[in-house]
């Protein structure tokens, strides 16, 4: 082999070595794009919009429509407060089955709620149904405030019932004073990614049915 060929193969393997460096840095970065997307995309991102959709709106990818909170707090404070078959164990029960979307600070809360409620008697073989009081529901003025970035508080008007033996033992119209928060917990446990942190402020009695019925009863003749 003379030396003009041995110097052109040693060009031709130089070139050759440059591309495939080439395309081996091409494939690392393409590897890196990859792995990128892939972990951007174990990052669910929920989008929330409220049902009117009749009038468009721009928010930005944090916020939460305040219809879809005040949503949320009434669902779960009527599924923790619905008894029905006995207190005495379908309130721990239901704890129980909601604790993804409540903080611990207000599980521990409700816990001692319950305790204090089984030493006075107001839970066993008792049933309750908690909903909106009538006519009441969601305001956008004044249903539900932004505290902070993550954290809300929402204002429920509900009329609460409990039974024993089918006899009505309570019939109260409630201001429902809740706090709720972002919650970061996985998201197959709760995909609201939302959580109940009880109270903002002490629950007030609006109305007592059960005092207006004594009052207005008619005295037998």
């Amino acid at each position: 082999m003379n030396t003009f060929s041995y110097s052109n193969l040693l060009k031709g393997v130089g070139y050759t070595n440059i591309f495939l460096f080439i395309i081996v840095i091409m494939l690392v970065g393409l590897a890196i794009l990859q792995n990128r997307s892939i972990d951007l995309a174990r990052k669910e991102l929920t989008i929330r919009f409220e049902s009117d959709l009749r009038s468009g709106t721009v928010r930005k990818a944090w916020e939460i429509p305040n219809v879809f909170v005040y949503g949320f707090a009434l669902t779960i404070v009527q599924k923790i407060n619905n008894w029905q078959k006995d207190g005495g164990d379908d309130y721990q029960a239901n704890l129980n089955m909601l604790q993804n979307y409540i903080t611990p600070h207000c599980r521990e809360f409700l816990s001692k709620d319950i305790k204090k409620k089984n030493s006075t008697g107001q839970l066993r073989n008792r049933l309750r149904i908690i909903q909106e009081m009538s006519g009441v529901g969601f305001h956008e003025d004044n249903s539900v405030r932004m505290v902070k970035r993550g954290e809300w508080n929402v204002d429920l008007s509900l009329n609460l019932k409990e039974f024993i033996n089918n006899k009505v033992v309570k019939h109260r119209d409630v201001f429902w004073p809740v706090r709720i928060v972002e919650f970061n917990i996985d998201p197959e446990k709760n995909r609201q990614g939302l959580a109940l942190d009880c109270y903002y402020k002490k629950p007030q009695i609006l109305k007592d049915h059960r005092l207006e019925e004594r009052y207005t009863e008619v005295p037998e003749s």
